[in-house]
């Protein structure tokens, strides 16, 4: 909860600032500036995650005046996660994502553009645990010693943001949204498992791990918030 807290912090601080910014350059624009305009993104909270870094890259690409489309695609493993973070994930642990999205233009008239869009998106996630344990799917505790974990998640989410305008070509793209998720966890091969008691080691079902303990197929609410970096250029 620290963690989702400290992303809301930095969106909010991070959009105030830039609001001023793109106010002052918020006028009409010019034919010149609406013409094959596209944007490359990085996705800056991404790497940041402590459970499940990774890298987020994507294309944004002008439709007409009112519509872009684009796409999302993100990696990540333990090798090439920031070294600050690799202490709270798995040598084993692998994760990709792909996540289309879809654009509506509110101002195409204005330079800083205020969208909303619809994005659909699919997660893989795989790891290996060792010593651990997990709800199982028949109502179960179960510890391990080690156990081999694959989490799939995938769903829509409903996305208000701004593409924030600047003088150069770089600039943030802010968001904030949400959206319904269907997750499906699986654990195999797993090694000396022992059915017990939950009590107070089962701990909080509904915490912050509750993605990697708990097996079978869950839907929920998916909360959105993200902050990208864009460069723009024109084809």
């Amino acid at each position: 909860m620290e963690v989702f807290l400290q992303k809301w912090i930095l969106i909010i601080v991070l959009l105030i600032d830039i609001s001023g910014f793109s106010t002052i350059y918020a006028q009409t624009d010019q034919q010149n500036d609406t013409i094959g305009k596209s944007y490359v993104t990085i996705n800056l909270l991404a790497p940041l995650d402590v459970y499940l870094p990774r890298w987020r890259m994507g294309y944004i690409k002008k439709i007409d005046n009112k519509w872009k489309i684009g796409l999302d695609i993100g990696y990540g493993n333990h090798d090439i996660t920031l070294s600050g973070f690799r202490n709270y994930i798995e040598e084993q642990y692998r994760i990709w994502e792909i996540r289309p999205q879809f654009y509506y233009i509110l101002n195409p008239e204005r330079k800083a553009e205020n969208y909303v869009s619809v994005e659909l998106f699919y997660v893989n996630h795989k790891d290996v645990f060792d010593g651990g344990d997990y709800f199982s799917e028949n109502g179960s505790f179960q510890q391990y010693d080690s156990a081999n974990f694959r989490r799939q998640k995938y769903g829509i989410n409903l996305i208000h943001g701004f593409l924030f305008y600047s003088k150069w070509r770089i600039g943030v793209n802010g968001y904030i949204g949400i959206g319904l998720k269907i997750r499906n966890n699986t654990f195999s091969d797993v090694i000396n498992p022992k059915e017990m008691d939950p009590g107070i080691e089962g701990g909080d079902m509904a915490g912050i791990m509750d993605y990697r303990r708990v097996e079978g197929i869950k839907v929920g609410v998916n909360p959105v918030l993200g902050i990208k970096l864009y460069y723009k250029f024109y084809n």
